[in-house]
């Protein structure tokens, strides 16, 4: 299985029960791997997969309803911004979601996950 992996970073997430079903159905339809991180005010969602499935989540991660406004409707994503898209090293095959309390913990995570260049690289900066 390719391993083209990429970083996404929320803005926001406002309704988050059925945020995050709404990626892991996506996730899942597409055969990606990967995890949602909620890591105090940061919100990083990593994927792997082939690259054409990558391509295929990001398409409908911006052009379908995911989320909710300020008054509670059903809007798309505006404000995710990929942060990395590389070749990193496999990752488990599966998807989770991840709460994390400390930018300790947010590395470690990516250490265990193999992705420490990764990490190094494109995330470090971000939960200084």
């Amino acid at each position: 299985m390719a391993n083209h992996t990429v970083i996404l970073l929320l803005d926001h997430v406002r309704a988050k029960r059925p945020y995050i079903r709404t990626v892991s159905k996506w996730v899942q339809e597409l055969g990606l791997r990967g995890a949602f991180i909620f890591q105090w005010k940061l919100i990083l969602l990593l994927l792997q997969g082939q690259t054409e499935d990558i391509m295929e989540y990001l398409s409908r991660h911006r052009t379908q309803c995911i989320d909710v406004d300020s008054k509670g409707r059903k809007c798309k994503e505006r404000m995710m911004t990929v942060i990395a898209e590389v070749q990193g090293p496999p990752i488990e095959d599966r998807f989770v979601v991840q709460e994390l309390n400390s930018a300790d913990e947010l590395k470690r995570f990516f250490i265990e996950a193999g992705l420490k260049d990764i990490y190094e690289s494109y995330v470090r900066q971000l939960s200084e």
